[in-house]
């Protein structure tokens, strides 16, 4: 068994961990889907621990247990119409299947809290564990999926210690984090971005249209070689950077040689429902970020 430390990773619109972390080399239990990737459980410094699993990840410490639900497009399609809260349709889809649980209470809201999602609780039993405690649940859109989250703990002043307001609570899906071993990189990855914007003048008058887009492909090869093609289109203008060279990953650094820069990147893989995304943040230039998925072969 073997522990290995992780500094501060920045990662662009998606996460921001502030405490070290460590990897516990251990097999995944039977329920977990390894789906390719080496590392399936994160042991943060501060004694939460996350790990894999089919539905979501599951994270715990001190009997507390926190759960961050993958987006899920079906759920999300067979949302009720004609109104914009849906933690009760959520609450039903995600708890009840798993707890039972008494009257429902709606936390009140603290203040500046526009854009907040409701945050919804109640006692609840584990119904497969048979264990009692306190149980809430809020909702939080992050790139483009809905996460649900809810954390069981084991009385109600546990809970609102943990969760005191919407913030603490969805600041979890911070540990959703996994190391990368440089044979889970093996294959085609792919990623990019697109965007258009409008052009207006000092007087705020509108002069014209614009559009851009980014497309990011690295192949990783066994024998420790990679490619990376870069394409950006700005205004009906391509342009093209390509690299090659080694790689190498020491779980939470990934070492690129033979590009413009240090070559080196914080990596970690985000898990979601049926696989994992890999996000790379540039170290020297933190701006410089790649959220990248396998391509299918």
């Amino acid at each position: 068994m073997k522990s290995l430390p992780l500094t501060s990773i920045l990662f662009a619109s998606a996460l921001l961990i502030t405490t070290a972390c460590s990897i516990t080399e251990e097999p995944a239990p039977a329920d977990v889907i390894p789906n390719g990737i080496t590392y399936t459980t994160t042991n943060f410094s501060d004694g939460w621990v996350a790990t894999v699993q089919a539905e979501y990840v599951q994270v715990t410490k001190d009997g507390i247990e926190v759960r961050l639900y993958y987006p899920d497009q079906n759920l999300d399609n067979n949302r009720p119409p004609n109104t914009s809260i849906f933690e009760p349709y959520y609450w039903d889809a995600r708890v009840k299947p798993d707890y039972n649980t008494g009257q429902v209470f709606v936390r009140e809201k603290e203040a500046y809290s526009f854009g907040k999602n409701d945050m919804l609780e109640a006692a609840a039993t584990d119904k497969k564990s048979g264990k009692s405690g306190y149980l809430g649940m809020t909702y939080r859109s992050l790139n483009g999926g809905g996460w649900v989250i809810t954390a069981f703990t084991p009385d109600r002043d546990t809970y609102y210690r943990l969760c005191p307001n919407w913030d603490a609570f969805v600041q979890f899906i911070n540990y959703n984090q996994f190391a990368v071993a440089a044979a889970d990189l093996v294959g085609q990855w792919g990623g990019g971005d697109a965007t258009a914007f409008e052009y207006y003048n000092a007087a705020g008058s509108y002069v014209g249209f614009g559009a851009s887009a980014v497309n990011n492909e690295f192949t990783f090869r066994s024998s420790g070689k990679y490619e990376n093609r870069n394409t950006v289109f700005l205004n009906g203008v391509q342009t093209e950077t390509n690299y090659s060279g080694n790689f190498s990953t020491d779980q939470w650094t990934l070492t690129l040689t033979n590009r413009d820069d240090a070559g080196e990147y914080a990596c970690a893989f985000n898990a979601y429902k049926g696989g994992f995304i890999l996000r790379l943040t540039n170290k020297q230039f933190t701006g410089l970020t790649y959220t990248l998925s396998r391509k299918r072969e």
